[in-house]
């Protein structure tokens, strides 16, 4: 994941086959640096794992809100990169129930759910300011189980309307104080009431990232590591 709509703000997501991490990275847009598909090479040593809200990220000396970001100018030092060999990254399929530790910071797909707040927007407006803020909305399964969905006010789609009907659903699983979110990436809300956001409709540049060599198993250790 990247900022490429906005959703993941200062920060990249990248994913090998033990799991995922966020790495906290000054420059807008990154992902022009880390287009969705590239493999990362990630290297740590100068870098600090830090614990926010249960959840690891990667970056520097830890803020108020998680790990501090990787300034632009040393984003070389650690982060290098390659064209893809071919490989089409994929999201894994779930269902709400087998969302685990193990999923944090990895792209997922659910399918077959509905948004129960159809009709309203993606994010809320603050009625001071007339701008977006973070916003929870949740998605109900064929069973009548519901997941949060959650939305950064810096996405570019904050203020338009939830996707109407039935459908799919892409994104990265989030986690904070005990709780499981799923954060939308590359606008993936591929629904049968409205217009389907396929990768026809999006940019052909600036996606996500993932990597081949980086990853992590979730845990809760104390606040950072150097």
């Amino acid at each position: 994941a990247n900022d490429l709509y906005g959703e993941f703000h200062r920060t990249i997501v990248v994913e090998d086959a033990s799991g995922g991490i966020a790495i906290a990275a000054e420059g807008s847009p990154l992902a022009d640096l880390y287009p969705f598909g590239i493999v990362a090479t990630v290297r740590c040593n100068g870098l600090t794992l830090c614990d926010y809200g249960g959840k690891i990220q990667l970056g520097t000396t830890p803020g108020d809100g998680g790990a501090g970001c990787i300034p632009r100018e040393e984003l070389a030092r650690y982060i290098r990169t390659e064209p893809p060999g071919g490989e089409t990254p994929s999201a894994q399929l779930l269902t709400f129930d087998a969302v685990s530790a193990r999923h944090i910071d990895t792209r997922v797909r659910f399918d077959d759910v509905r948004f129960a707040d159809a009709g309203k927007t993606w994010c809320d407006t603050d009625p001071e300011t007339g701008r977006a803020v973070a916003t929870e909305r949740e998605i109900v399964d064929t069973r009548g189980r519901t997941f949060t969905v959650r939305t950064a006010a810096t996405c570019v789609y904050a203020k338009e309307p939830l996707p109407q009907g039935t459908g799919s659903l892409y994104g990265i699983i989030d986690y904070f104080a005990g709780k499981y979110t799923l954060r939308v990436t590359n606008r993936e809300a591929e629904f049968s009431g409205t217009a389907a956001h396929s990768a026809a409709t999006r940019p052909t540049a600036g996606r996500p990232a993932r990597t081949t060599r980086a990853g992590v198993t979730a845990a809760t250790p104390p606040t950072a590591y150097p």
